[in-house]
């Protein structure tokens, strides 16, 4: 990804795997993504059913060419919260080709 350009979105899908008829709802408290070259976008609602899954989005977009890593990290009610998932991306001088 060329340096200053915002990459396309990578999606994590957060899902519930509790039974329909007797599992618990999870409620979503945040989404973040940090450092700041990471941003995201979710598409979660504040209650997640059992069985049911919801979409979180994450662009980079680089300030410079040093490899950056990062986190998105979910807040919820689970147990072990917060959940993580490791993040990535390298920026790429936009004048070489």
């Amino acid at each position: 990804m060329a340096v200053g350009t915002t990459s396309a979105p990578k999606t994590v899908t957060i899902k519930n795997a509790g039974k329909k008829r007797t599992g618990l709802a999870v409620s979503i408290e945040s989404e973040s993504a940090s450092p700041s070259v990471f941003a995201v976008k979710s598409e979660c609602e504040k209650t997640l059913d059992p069985g049911k899954s919801c979409n979180v989005s994450v662009t980079f977009t680089p300030t410079n060419t040093t490899p950056q890593s990062g986190e998105l990290t979910i807040n919820d009610n689970v147990i072990g919260s917060p959940q993580s998932v490791s993040l990535s991306g390298t920026g790429k001088d936009p004048k070489k080709k």
